[in-house]
């Protein structure tokens, strides 16, 4: 049985946007939008913008350059344990020798 979508508003810089999502990820975009805005106030309270838009571009990149570290973090560690898998399997196949 597929999951209930459910259409729900998000306010991302004084903006209403309707979205679509699936029930149980309506808090996950609940929590986001919340982060955005805040992340938004933050920019607006330091630097002087004279758009909306230059805060979501900057709130972007801020949110895209961290996924990408976490991304490069997680392969990281893939490719240790990956390693050290092989490294393992290398050892038994000798043993079983």
């Amino acid at each position: 049985m597929a999951e209930e979508i459910v259409s729900m508003s998000v306010e991302l810089a004084g903006r209403t946007y309707k979205v679509n999502v699936k029930e149980s990820e309506r808090s996950i975009f609940e929590s986001a939008s919340a982060m955005v805005n805040d992340t938004i106030n933050g920019y607006e309270a330091r630097r002087a913008y004279e758009d909306k838009q230059d805060l979501l571009a900057m709130v972007l990149l801020q949110y895209v350059t961290a996924f990408i570290k976490q991304n490069r973090l997680h392969n990281d560690d893939r490719k240790i344990v990956t390693e050290r898998l092989q490294s393992l399997l290398h050892n038994l196949e000798k043993v079983s020798e």
